[in-house]
């Protein structure tokens, strides 16, 4: 994160709290180290509010990447988390998940790879993506018409 993030990015901002297992603020060097400190303020008492898993409670850190202020607390603290984590089966609940959702994204591209190739597709593709972008055709219509096509025989 950096200091002093914009009032306009608070829903981002909510949602990537809500899934942080850390927060580092890094910058908290030269005229920005006070709104660092501050901005550290504001996410610890925003994660204070949140429900945390049993194994571990996010930390908000600050850093100076460029000057090398406290970046070994933070890989201090990232060792912490995985050990934590580790030692709670998270770790390897979260690469499950991980490599499922992969898994579907993969199946997602492959089809899309392997629709647009099809011949019979590619020859009528063009004119399906111009008819729903113009709404004289649904985008389902134009999906279901993809889909039948690329079952068939080129």
């Amino acid at each position: 994160m950096l200091p002093g993030g914009g009032d306009e990015l608070q829903g981002i901002k909510k949602g990537i709290i809500e899934l942080a297992d850390a927060i580092v603020i890094n910058k908290a060097d030269g005229d920005s180290e006070a709104i660092a400190r501050l901005t550290r303020q504001h996410y610890a008492g925003a994660l204070s509010l949140l429900s945390h898993e049993a194994h571990w409670a996010p930390e908000v850190m600050t850093c100076s990447a460029l000057h090398g202020k406290d970046v070994d607390a933070v890989w201090e603290m990232i060792s912490r988390f995985r050990e934590a984590s580790g030692a709670a089966g998270e770790l390897a609940a979260r690469r499950s998940k991980q490599n499922l959702a992969w898994m579907y994204q993969l199946i997602d591209d492959m089809l899309r790879i392997n629709i647009k190739k099809h011949e019979s597709v590619q020859s009528v593709l063009p004119e399906i993506e111009r008819d729903v972008q113009t709404a004289t055709l649904t985008p389902l219509a134009g999906a279901q018409q993809i889909i039948m096509l690329s079952q068939s025989k080129p």
